[in-house]
């Protein structure tokens, strides 16, 4: 659970109607998003970036890796690529192939506020608040190109993908 000041928290809900905490992991600001990859958890603080955590033991979550950037809101993992959306800064992607030393490879600035990504095909779909929804190629991640923008005349804040469609 990404709960803002008060942390990430890890929860056993075997029984449903009894959840347990099991760990809880505290990072220098709001927590604002979480995405699990197998046992590693990528966990975004909008004021001090990302953290890769390892969850190999859910009772006690270690710290792997930091990539400090402020602004943080969303992270997704695809093909061994991190991609995080930043408030005031668009899209970082960073290699995460070892994940004790991610790297950033690129970023794209020119898209707006970037509140939520969703990944398909090679697509990168991009809520950019009032810049609208962005489709990035990101087939070569170290040189993502932007395909199309669509200006809804509100606020893109969520981004969700199903069949052929966008939500």
């Amino acid at each position: 659970l990404a709960c803002g000041k008060s942390g990430l928290y890890v929860l056993d809900i075997s029984d449903p109607y009894s959840p347990r905490e099991v760990s809880h992991f505290t990072a220098g600001g709001h927590v604002n998003d979480v995405f699990l990859d197998s046992k590693l958890a990528y966990m975004t603080s909008v004021e001090s970036g990302l953290y890769i955590l390892d969850f190999t033991d859910p009772s006690r979550p270690r710290e792997v890796s930091h990539f400090n950037t402020s602004g943080i809101r969303d992270v997704i993992v695809y093909d061994n690529h991190a991609y995080i959306t930043c408030i005031h800064s668009g899209l970082y992607i960073l290699d995460i192939t070892d994940p004790s030393l991610p790297r950033q490879i690129s970023h794209v600035n020119d898209i707006g506020e970037v509140e939520s990504i969703s990944i398909r095909d090679n697509h990168a779909y991009l809520a950019c608040g009032k810049s609208g929804l962005y489709v990035l190629d990101i087939s070569d991640p170290y040189s993502p190109e932007k395909i199309t923008c669509f200006r809804p005349g509100g606020r893109v804040r969520r981004i969700f993908i199903h069949s052929h469609y966008v939500y």
